[in-house]
């Protein structure tokens, strides 16, 4: 439990330091799950696509269509919030001054809560709901801690993680 408190007061400070970057990681830890799914459901990027335009949505899409939506989600998952997960993680550990696990934040805001969320809302347990939350959750997970990992060497070098005892030894 003492660990516990730890953890929780270090994030508490390191979030206080933070402060608007918390926003930019929370909407990034929410937004990456939803751009996952999607690549499960590629007709839905082209129908937001669709949307956006203010044309009419499609009610059939062809297999080209589909194809498109899925490249669309995957560059937007990997080569947009991907790059701007692990930048805002650098720069929240710059005003942060030291180490803190980030990972099992969104383990439990997406994880739990948000899919807590989506289980109420439609009344029922479905397994293939559950399957693309799990899975997304998993890839959204990982994708924080390898972006905590490289950005805490970005930032306090190599294999260097200063505790918040420590922060005033790292310059």
């Amino acid at each position: 439990m003492e660990a516990l408190g730890k953890y929780c007061g270090d994030l508490q400070i390191a979030c206080g330091r933070a402060k608007l970057l918390v926003s930019v990681l929370v909407a990034g830890w929410l937004l990456f799950p939803v751009a996952v799914v999607t690549m499960f459901y590629p007709t839905d990027a082209i129908g937001f696509q669709h949307w956006m335009e203010h044309d009419a949505v499609p009610r059939f899409y062809t297999w080209h269509m589909a194809t498109v939506g899925f490249f669309e989600a995957a560059a937007a998952t990997f080569i947009g919030l991907s790059p701007a997960m692990f930048l805002a993680t650098v720069l929240f550990f710059r005003r942060a001054k030291f180490f803190v696990k980030l990972w099992p934040v969104p383990g439990v805001l997406v994880g739990v809560i948000a899919n807590g969320f989506w289980w109420l809302d439609t009344g029922f347990f479905d397994r293939p709901g559950a399957l693309a939350g799990l899975a997304s959750l998993v890839l959204m997970v990982i994708c924080e801690a390898i972006c905590e990992h490289l950005g805490a060497d970005f930032v306090f070098g190599k294999d260097n993680r200063p505790s918040r005892d420590e922060e005033s030894s790292w310059a």
